[in-house]
């Protein structure tokens, strides 16, 4: 019989979904909210989609954990926000960011 030399742990999360909607004011008011309080440039991330220099973005950090991601596919923003036992995902139209993220920088 062959020993077991090392054993890796290996942590099953189960989750709840929990379905909101928001205007796409208040989803950018979260992400203001986000951006001051954890000090993470991600108007500067929207901008690049905003100007469609890029099709999707991600930003990470470690301590404490934060993941950002968003994409443009067609005329659909997808944003996933991700803190440690947190995640918020939220889509709305192209022009509908790209008209917020102006008044959000002005």
């Amino acid at each position: 019989m062959e020993q077991v030399k090392h054993l890796n742990r290996v942590e099953i999360r189960q989750t709840t979904d929990e379905t909101d909607y928001a205007t796409s004011e208040s989803a950018f008011a979260f992400l203001r909210t986000v951006a001051a309080r954890d000090a993470l440039p991600i108007f500067e991330f929207l901008r690049q989609l905003s100007n469609r220099k890029v099709d999707s973005v991600s930003l990470s950090r470690e301590a404490p954990y934060r993941y950002l991601f968003a994409s443009v596919s067609g005329s659909t923003v997808t944003v996933i926000f991700k803190e440690e036992k947190k995640t918020v995902e939220m889509c709305f139209p192209f022009h509908t960011m790209k008209n917020l993220f102006v008044q959000t920088i002005a």
